[in-house]
């Protein structure tokens, strides 16, 4: 697209200025100051081509071409760029950036390379380090593209600079340099954000989670604050370190969430039904009703006790009700939601409360989860109870045989259907 167009969309206002004078430039120079001041940027840019089209001067098409990088679609500005450039006999820097910005809206790094290259010889600048390293790595020169990023957070100290310079360092197997720089990042600076996450998964991959263990535990002890009590609680869990974790978060008022995962893995099954009856209540999130009654169940004094069983799986049932009621919208949802199924068909069978239903929701649980070993072992015990020797058979041959000997429940079912006739 050339500048003929706007000869067009100007040509009535030009006319009338001939009718009543000749052009004036610094009515036209000053009516696009007052628009730029206003924030009409397309109308000012308009106003300046304008400006270039009746006096020929250079210094309005480069405001045109500023302007329009704001708005503009980026193969009109280049259009505009390579007049400039055609006319102009000196390089301009602001013209090189304008032209730098093209290149990399239109996803062409090939292009951009130089120009950006030229422009870091005039200056040195985290943003130029930055566009010159994306460059770098879009091409495929990973060496080049650490370089800038390098220069990058030397300059800016900044996460964002660190995280895109430990990416790097993953991708050409460099751990150790990654593990130096977050060392020296997390003994002064909270741990958060994606960087966090990153950073826990490169101390992984380098073997070395004591190390940042220890850099948490420091931060931690030195400004116990939230933050830094999350990141140690994060950790202590990552490690299964479940007890050094609850003592951390029962000091701070922390979603009553991470304590019932917390009190669950440390299996205070006592508090973790009691913090998700909580969550439930709060919240009305039926999962946690959910919860609550896999935890009550474990505080039963006697667990094959009928008269005990009955209220905790009428709980459940009401649970899993209102779970369907609300649908489940993700995958882990469904994945509890087969658990609930399964511990409420089990205990149906097992305690004889009502078989035929008891099926009915393991192969519910069966839907979500087909070759789970829990539940296929929970059909195969409904069939037995029932007398379905054959089917009780069939269903549990499809456990595979490795898991059986590791688990007492398993053992104990695979030796009741050896007799079952």
């Amino acid at each position: 697209m050339n500048l003929n167009i706007y000869k067009i969309l100007f040509s009535i206002l030009l006319a009338v200025n001939v009718v009543f004078g000749a052009f004036d430039e610094e009515e036209y120079m000053f009516r696009a100051l007052d628009l730029q001041d206003q924030g009409k940027v397309q109308e000012a840019r308009d106003t300046y081509l304008v400006l270039y089209d009746e006096t020929k001067k250079l210094e309005y098409l480069k405001e045109s071409i500023l302007l329009s990088t704001r708005f503009e679609q980026p193969n009109i500005v280049l259009s505009y760029i390579r007049d400039y450039k055609q006319k102009a006999k000196e390089g301009d820097l602001e013209i090189d950036k304008a032209l730098l910005d093209v290149y990399i809206k239109t996803n062409n790094p090939t292009e951009a390379l130089p120009i950006a290259q030229a422009i870091a010889r005039q200056e040195d600048t985290p943003m130029i380090h930055n566009i010159l390293g994306v460059i770098y790595a879009s091409l495929g020169d990973l060496p080049k593209a650490i370089g800038e990023f390098e220069s990058l957070y030397e300059q800016t100290q900044a996460p964002e600079a660190l995280q895109k310079l430990v990416i790097l360092y993953g991708q050409t197997q460099q751990y150790q340099k990654s593990v130096e720089l977050l060392d020296s990042y997390l003994q002064n600076n909270v741990c958060e954000g994606d960087l966090c996450a990153m950073a826990i998964q490169i101390y992984a991959k380098a073997m070395q989670g004591d190390k940042l263990e220890s850099l948490f535990k420091k931060r931690y002890n030195e400004e116990p604050t939230i933050a830094n009590a999350q990141n140690l609680i994060y950790i202590y869990s990552l490690r299964k370190k479940y007890s050094e974790a609850l003592k951390i978060a029962s000091r701070y008022p922390f979603d009553p969430k991470l304590l019932f995962n917390l009190y669950a893995e440390t299996k205070d099954y006592s508090n973790a039904y009691k913090t998700a009856l909580d969550v439930y209540k709060n919240s009305k999130e039926a999962m946690y009703l959910g919860f609550a009654q896999l935890y009550r169940f474990e505080t039963l004094p006697n667990k094959t006790n009928p008269k005990e069983v009955l209220p905790v799986l009428q709980d459940m049932q009401k649970a899993i009700e209102l779970i369907q009621k609300d649908g489940v919208p993700d995958s882990l949802q469904k994945e509890n939601l087969g658990l609930f199924y399964n511990f409420t068909g089990f205990l149906l069978i097992d305690l004889d409360l009502d078989i035929e239903q008891g099926i009915a929701y393991v192969k519910k649980a069966l839907e979500i989860a087909p070759n789970d070993v829990a539940y296929l072992d929970s059909l195969a015990w409904g069939y037995y109870k029932k007398k379905y020797c054959k089917k009780a058979k069939e269903v549990f041959a499809k456990i595979p045989k490795e898991s059986i000997p590791n688990d007492e429940e398993l053992v104990k079912h695979a030796r009741s259907l050896d007799l079952c006739q």
